[in-house]
């Protein structure tokens, strides 16, 4: 998304940079392209230990694909001596000028202060200035706080966990319960239509379907489903299909996407064990999809808590290590 940044300082641009990622970033170095004075979001990689070539050309390799940046800005978020992290900081913003992309400042920020690498005769500035600018937010949660579940609603909970109980006589149209999550807030969620999801979810076949639909259309579901069945008799794959759930394509619909992750959030809050797992990779899914990676870490790291043996929070974990993003996130929004 491209957004207006109106900072008349670096402890104001330092203020805005948690709002963007959606937290206030922790061990981390964030890159914020820009494309003359207005922003496209912001990407956050792991702080490496130490300077590696490897990393450093992924980091630059994706600010790359972002479509007519003309410059950056590069951000060490760490708890820790920021002389340590100078060189990653520098060799990053060496690698984008190579590329055509220059780097206004390279900052840094600790848990008492601030500074600029490219400015080290200038002295640290206190960590207040940036909580003290008007467009801090003390609302948003530190990264290791973010994306906590809802708190476990017992009425809820009960209520799911008995319709489930009873599923075994129960028969629905799977298309017709994913496609109803699409405008159904958790608020709103009947148990009999959580159970029907969690029955969804906690089946791989059907799970892909609902990624895909929640990511597309009725009508994209429905060929998912096909596509499943076929496989299943023939062990072949329509490759159109299985390109949403690759990353690959147009850009999904956005808000059925948090749509559908407020209900997986809602349902992983309120069940347990294998279909609290289920829920726990679609919301990672879901959350991969709408570009926000450091979100989908922490819902794939809790589903595998639960159950270590679920291949598809395996193979999302191996797409997440490798810092893999969507196609479609470098399209132009």
């Amino acid at each position: 998304m491209v957004q207006i940044l109106r900072a008349a300082s670096s402890a104001d641009l330092l203020a805005v940079i948690p709002r963007l990622a959606g937290f206030r970033p922790e061990k981390s170095i964030v890159v914020v392209p820009f494309v003359e004075t207005r922003t496209r979001g912001v990407m956050r990689f792991d702080l490496p230990e130490r300077a590696n070539v490897h990393q450093i050309n992924l980091m630059a390799e994706y600010l790359l694909r972002v479509p007519d940046v003309t410059g950056a800005i590069v951000i060490v978020y760490t708890d820790g001596d920021p002389k340590d992290s100078e060189v990653i900081a520098t060799m990053l913003a060496a690698r984008l000028d190579e590329q055509g992309i220059p780097v206004a400042e390279a900052l840094y920020v600790t848990g008492d202060s601030w500074g600029d690498y490219f400015r080290p005769a200038e002295a640290a500035q206190p960590a207040a200035w940036i909580s003290a600018s008007e467009h801090a937010d003390p609302a948003v949660p530190a990264q290791s706080l973010a994306h906590t579940l809802p708190a476990r609603d017992e009425v809820a909970a009960a209520g799911i966990a008995g319709c489930l109980g009873d599923f075994a006589s129960v028969t629905f149209d799977p298309l017709k319960a994913i496609e109803r999550a699409t405008d159904t807030t958790p608020e709103e969620l009947r148990s009999a239509h959580a159970a029907q999801l969690l029955a969804v979810l906690v089946r791989p076949m059907l799970r892909d379907v609902a990624l895909i639909q929640w990511a597309r259309d009725t009508e994209h579901g429905a060929a998912a489903l096909a596509t499943q069945v076929q496989y299943h008799l023939t062990a072949q794959v329509d490759a159109d299909v299985a390109e949403t759930l690759l990353g690959r394509g147009e850009r999904p619909d956005v808000a059925r996407l948090e749509s559908a992750l407020a209900i997986c959030r809602h349902l992983a809050a309120n069940t347990a064990d294998v279909h609290a797992a289920a829920a726990l990779i679609s919301a990672g899914w879901i959350a991969w999809a709408l570009g926000r990676s450091s979100e989908a870490h922490v819902y794939v790291e809790r589903a595998t808590a639960i159950d270590p043996d679920l291949s598809f929070a395996g193979l999302m974990a191996k797409v997440l290590d490798a810092a893999m993003l969507p196609e479609w996130a470098f399209n132009r929004r």
